[in-house]
């Protein structure tokens, strides 16, 4: 049942109602809190055809279902999916084993699922599981690739990097090792009969390999920014319907997942939502100044928005990366401050364990796959000068703050879910679609990479993304880092 919403659109909403009924495809870039869910439901209300809207999670599609006019259909993939490939591997996905069974969920299980043995060659090593992480990972980026078969370009960047040191033809039989056990991998993966397990992402894949045809007249698809592979590719074949692909080209932020950007991929009229609901004029500026004033951002009168002006007890605090939260967290926790974490505590903790275990050489007691993917201490010692979430990991074992962080991880574990808090600790992307009142942005943002000359090598556009996410959460109060504050000074004297 839906609940229907009266209000006005706005200039550029109008303008995408007008021109929808001239276009089969368009695009619609939509600022950060613009009302792009708002302007679907004006679309799906104007155009009462059978009609099917994309969002990104099983909770979003039944919020929308209830505002969204009955013709249409809200609905994740993955549920249109299940229908026809996903009962089939149902058992294998949500399993209860009352004695253990191989079902090759890690890579110390898929070692043993298919006796993989350590590649040994001219003083070369890569050891059995690091293949068998490969091969997982490579199965993982298939399942979101629009590929038909599993093939070397499955393979993924990060996976080759670490086979850079190895001379051609070493990193050519490894690759094809890799390769033969990924195949292995999948083909029981999705074989009813095998052990194996399955997940949401199998039948999602094996649902685009069928080359559904979907009985709808227009398809809304959300988060059109952060789309797999997959998901286009079954979208883009609906010859039939009339598309729309909204999203905002700026929260683009999950390229390491083989997300990709529909907005700069798909040829179409491209329509702009600039103006945010959300948050006043003052944090508008802030966005318009991180994407470069490529487009003008515009906040909304009735809130009063102010930045660096910041006096709250309780606030939100968005990080980049994990390890740096959690070293927040440990000192909030030693004060007595009442804190939340939107982290898996227990996850933290398997990766300590696991750095300790690589740096005493007990390389079976590694239970992480981001851990296990390293031969040795030393890999990981070198990977850590580039990568801030290693570096902080080497750090707490190299200083014995093992123990102290595993005391604050376990209070954490222990918290109660609906326990009262006065700090929210969380990171850009868990922050995503969220917002608060007071915002703080954490200082492990890489703003030198952020601020970078748009030519440069040293810009990177996920980072710009990604601050911009964490930026435009808040609704009344934004801290910015003091290197990002410094920034805009000089680039305030330089004007």
């Amino acid at each position: 049942m839906s609940t229907k919403q009266h209000f006005t659109p706005t200039e550029e909403q109008q303008i995408i109602l007008d021109s929808f009924q001239n276009h089969e495809v368009i695009k619609i870039n939509a600022v950060a809190g613009s009302g792009k869910s708002s302007t679907l439901r004006l679309l799906a209300e104007n155009n009462p055809v059978k009609s099917l809207y994309i969002c990104f999670n099983k909770q979003n599609a039944v919020l929308a279902q209830q505002s969204f006019p009955p013709h249409t259909e809200c609905r994740t993939v993955h549920s249109l999916a299940y229908a026809t490939f996903g009962k089939l591997l149902a058992h294998k996905i949500t399993y209860k084993d009352s004695y253990y069974v191989n079902r090759g969920r890690t890579p110390k299980e898929i070692v043993n699922l298919y006796s993989i043995s350590d590649y040994r060659k001219n003083k070369v090593l890569v050891s059995a599981i690091q293949i068998a992480l490969f091969a997982k990972k490579t199965v993982e980026v298939f399942q979101n690739t629009a590929y038909d078969k599993v093939t070397l370009d499955c393979i993924s960047k990060d996976v080759v990097e670490r086979l850079i040191t190895l001379k051609d033809s070493a990193k050519t039989e490894v690759l094809s090792l890799v390769l033969r056990y990924a195949k292995k991998l999948w083909l029981d993966k999705v074989d009813p009969h095998s052990k194996v397990k399955a997940d949401h992402d199998t039948y999602q894949k094996l649902f685009q390999l069928s080359s559904p045809k979907l009985d709808f007249d227009i398809i809304y698809l959300d988060e059109a920014q952060d789309s797999s592979p997959v998901v286009l590719d079954i979208i883009s074949k609906q010859a039939k319907a009339k598309k729309v692909y909204v999203g905002d080209s700026y929260q683009s932020i999950y390229a390491f997942r083989q997300a990709v950007n529909a907005m700069d991929m798909i040829d179409a009229p491209t329509f702009l939502l600039s103006k945010s609901f959300r948050y006043g004029d003052e944090i508008a500026k802030i966005a318009t100044k991180i994407i470069r004033d490529k487009i003008t951002v515009q906040g909304l009168e009735t809130i009063k928005s102010v930045v660096n002006v910041f006096d709250e007890k309780k606030y939100t605090m968005v990080f980049r990366t994990n390890s740096c939260l959690l070293e927040y967290a440990v000192d909030l926790i030693s004060q007595g401050v009442s804190i939340k974490c939107e982290i898996d505590p227990k996850k933290f903790q398997s990766l300590i364990y696991s750095t300790y275990y690589l740096k005493k050489g007990e390389l079976n007691k590694i239970k992480d796959d981001e851990v296990s993917v390293y031969g040795n201490f030393e890999e990981m010692l070198e990977d850590s000068k580039n990568n801030p979430e290693s570096k902080r990991l080497v750090n707490i074992v190299l200083t014995g703050k093992m123990f102290e962080y595993n005391k604050a991880l376990d209070q954490l574990i222990k918290t109660k879910e609906n326990k009262k808090f006065d700090v929210l600790l969380t990171t850009a992307h868990k922050s995503k679609g969220m917002e608060w009142d007071n915002v703080k942005i954490a200082e492990d943002f890489k703003i030198d990479v952020i601020t970078a000359d748009v030519d440069s090598v040293e810009y990177n556009q996920q980072e710009v993304n990604l601050f911009y996410v964490a930026c435009t959460r808040s609704v009344k109060k934004l801290e910015l880092p003091q290197e990002y504050v410094d920034y805009l000074e000089c680039v305030k004297k330089e004007d």
